[in-house]
């Protein structure tokens, strides 16, 4: 197996794994997981967790895309972030708590 190939599949799973975990927790019950509001450390969890994310899918993009120029792999990036967001919410919405 070729560098790059291994270095995309890395890739791949890494944001997979990232995403399940996300998805695991969104699926915790709110009374089970501590309290964040205080200091807005809700928000900044939420920041710093779709940062990741973000990272995580530009490295994919990066290098599953490569032929991608800049805006074509921003606005892929940006949608499927925002695609999974979207995804998590609603599944959160089904989530007690």
């Amino acid at each position: 197996m070729k560098k790059s190939n291994s270095l995309s599949l890395a890739s791949w799973i890494h944001l997979f794994v990232f995403a399940a975990m996300i998805y695991f927790i969104s699926s915790v019950d709110g009374k089970v997981l501590p309290e964040l509001n205080k200091f807005n450390l809700d928000k900044m969890a939420h920041f710093i967790e779709y940062g990741v994310l973000t990272l995580l899918v530009i490295r994919v993009v990066k290098g599953s895309f490569p032929r991608l120029g800049l805006l074509g792999a921003s606005v892929l990036v940006v949608a499927l972030v925002l695609a999974f967001a979207v995804m998590d919410e609603r599944h959160q919405i089904m989530t007690p708590n």
